[in-house]
């Protein structure tokens, strides 16, 4: 696949993000073994970097699962997370975001993928410091 290195990672421009891949034919990622992956899991890449603080949801199908690192470079990648097929977790702006999606075990053959990438703002009340008040009782609030 044309992203089967990380020097050749596609990058994720707009959000929401869909990617039809593959890693059939992907080559082993023997230098990610730190994160997770298997050293002989073959993945291919994409990379994201947000303008603002966001929440991101990213999936892909039950029969494959992704990883996301952070640094200044493949060679300096540190590893962030560890995933499954799907989780949502905070982006911090000007950041860059490394996903190597690979096939759930090692031991299975490359095959096809949907790769998803939806963003959500966060919510103003994140931090413990930003709480809203309870002004009154009984309270109801809508919320995300």
């Amino acid at each position: 696949p044309e992203n089967d290195a990380c020097v050749d990672t596609l990058p994720i421009e707009s959000l929401p993000y869909q990617a039809n891949g593959t890693t059939l034919g992907a080559l082993a990622d023997f230098d990610q073994n730190g994160c997770g992956a298997y050293a002989d899991a073959n993945g291919v890449w994409y990379d994201y970097t947000p303008t603002e603080n966001r929440m991101l949801t990213a999936s892909v199908d039950s029969n494959h699962r992704f990883r996301v690192y952070t640094g200044g470079g493949c060679d300096e990648l540190e590893c962030l997370k560890n995933l499954a097929a799907s989780n949502t977790f905070l982006v911090a702006s000007n950041v860059r975001y490394w996903f190597l999606v690979t096939r759930w075990s090692n031991f299975q053959q490359g095959s096809e993928f949907t790769f998803d990438v939806i963003a959500y703002d966060v919510p103003e009340n994140d931090a413990c410091v930003d709480t809203l008040p309870i002004e009154s009782l009984p309270y109801q609030a809508n919320g995300t």
